[in-house]
């Protein structure tokens, strides 16, 4: 896989291989979890239950709703990128304009949350060594933790 920024203001994933092509259509999923430890890795209540229950309630309605509907937004906004994905025989190109990259950005930390939450993964998963071998799903799950991270990483470097 490529990743090219280009001069017409747009982020190409090129060469793309059907496995991480299928890892980036995950993207919206994964982030759209709704087990509760991901709900609650997302959306924090900012005080303890025993502190403050009327600023935990009023969070709850004022609040965590505007960040569903942002987190939502940048998860629209990247699987319409992915659906005007082109094929060239087994390999995809997407094309990503640069004024997407805050979405995806966001949708891609949504589901490594998500995924690092739903499979118990610290410190000493995150730091294994990168393996294409997906022969489980804990070990597909933690795939996408370094193909996401990775994909940040370059965003990162091109908004510098």
């Amino acid at each position: 896989m490529e990743i090219h920024a280009c001069e017409n203001n747009l982020t190409e994933f090129r060469q793309v291989p059907p496995l991480l092509f299928d890892l980036l259509k995950d993207i919206a999923a994964a982030g759209g979890s709704t087990d509760p430890r991901v709900e609650g890795r997302l959306y924090p209540m900012p005080m303890d239950e025993a502190d403050d229950e009327g600023m935990n309630e009023d969070w709850s309605a004022f609040v965590q709703p505007d960040l569903q509907a942002g987190f939502q937004a940048a998860r629209d906004v990247v699987q319409a990128d992915l659906r005007r994905a082109s094929a060239d025989g087994d390999f995809w190109t997407v094309e990503i304009p640069f004024s997407h990259t805050d979405a995806w950005l966001s949708a891609l930390n949504q589901a490594r949350l998500a995924i690092a939450e739903e499979n118990g993964f610290g410190e000493k998963e995150l730091a294994e060594e990168l393996s294409m071998e997906t022969e489980s799903p804990r070990d597909r799950a933690l795939l996408q933790m370094h193909f996401y991270g990775m994909i940040q990483e370059w965003f990162v470097r091109i908004l510098n």
